[in-house]
């Protein structure tokens, strides 16, 4: 809420991190930079989360750097325009090993995978939701994606300290590198996961993995391939370009991360992500009601929404059974009540679509729910 802050390694003269911080006011005014900076000795690598909600302060996460660890250390920073100093507090979490290099189909080449930092963070809700690559054994033979959510209670203003909630690894037929994966929430409580993955019998590919906030504590459900490489890939860097984000509306997910177009090229690969389609809305704050009929349908579908409220756009996005978009129906300027949106079971192109599973979700001005599951049979 008050500053920018950045951040960097030191590569030489001993573990330093470096907090540079600049006053958000002057920036956006179009003043001069005022800015301060803290100097970190001891320490590299740490997580800085993106804040979705406010915090109490800014938070850092480090994960120790031996080939063997079970210890997150969380820091604050204190007094950011002023004089600012770091606070730090340690926690116990499951061991992990430091991971290996990634191997992938095709080449000897394996790539570097550094230690087992924290590569993705977020703050939402009291929560720092946060992701690192580890070996879950001291085999060392495989790579998992982890993640974890944890209660910051309000630390370090509030005297209480850091609890763990829940944590989990990602690793798709249990074999393998799921490696340089990247994290967020959702305003529902969601979260999902992007990570790379690859094996010898595998190309490098985008992987996702999603939890809905009522899902087991401590699961994802089952991993999804996005984008896959085309070539098999000779270098020894990857992943600097994964991320995962949430749309301003608050729900869906967008994600990015890299897959091999020959043996020395890459490229980036956008994807979005609707989550927890399958809820059917029981009296959302903008949608009192949502149905379809007929529903199965060979074509022609009436979605009738019941508007809490007047609406400037109501939009319907329908999306087939792996996530992608597939058509939007929109109206604009509806009074509250019933109203009626209609869809020929076509794609944005008019083509029609095979008989299937689709979901839907409703965005009211900019608002998104989830909607009704829709099925066509032709």
């Amino acid at each position: 809420e008050q500053a920018v802050y950045l951040t960097a390694d030191f590569f030489t003269g001993g573990d330093k991190y470096l907090v540079y911080i600049l006053d958000k006011s002057s920036v956006l005014t179009g003043g001069a930079a005022v800015a301060t900076s803290v100097l970190h000795t001891g320490t590299q690598s740490m997580g800085i989360p993106v804040e979705v909600t406010d915090a109490p302060t800014m938070y850092m996460v480090h994960a120790n750097e031996a080939l063997s660890a079970n210890t997150v250390t969380f820091w604050a920073v204190q007094d950011p325009l002023g004089t600012p100093t770091l606070t730090s507090t340690a926690l116990t979490v499951p061991n992990w090993w430091r991971p290996p290099s990634a191997r992938s189909l095709g080449t000897s080449a394996q790539i570097t995978t550094f230690e087992a930092r924290f590569w993705s963070c977020v703050y939402r809700d009291g929560s720092l939701w946060a992701c690192q690559h580890v070996a879950p054994d001291a085999s060392r033979s495989t790579a998992a994606a982890r993640w974890y959510e944890f209660d910051m209670h309000g630390w370090p203003d509030s005297g209480s300290t850091p609890t763990l909630v829940q944590w989990g690894e990602e690793l798709p037929n249990g074999t393998g590198f799921a490696t340089f994966n990247s994290i967020s929430v959702n305003a529902a409580g969601d979260a999902a996961m992007v990570y790379a993955y690859s094996s010898i019998n595998d190309f490098f590919s985008m992987r996702r993995s999603y939890r809905a906030a009522g899902d087991p504590a401590g699961t994802m459900q089952a991993p999804v391939l996005v984008k896959e490489s085309t070539s098999s890939y000779s270098s020894t860097r990857w992943g600097d370009y994964s991320a995962v984000g949430v749309d301003p509306g608050g729900y869906e997910f967008w994600m990015i991360h890299e897959y091999a177009v020959t043996s020395s090229a890459w490229s980036t690969w956008v994807s979005h992500f609707v989550a927890d389609l399958t809820a059917v809305p029981g009296g959302g704050p903008f949608v009192s009601a949502a149905t379809a009929w007929p529903n199965p349908s060979p074509g022609d579908t009436q979605l009738r929404l019941s508007l809490a409220r007047g609406a400037r756009e109501v939009a319907v996005d329908i999306y087939d059974a792996t996530g992608r978009r597939v058509r939007r129906l929109t109206r604009g300027d509806l009074p509250a009540g019933e109203q009626v949106l209609r869809w020929d079971g076509r794609d944005e192109r008019g083509a029609a679509l095979a008989s299937g599973t689709y979901l839907s979700r409703l965005s009211v001005d900019g608002h998104g729910e989830p909607g009704p599951k829709l099925t066509l049979l032709r």
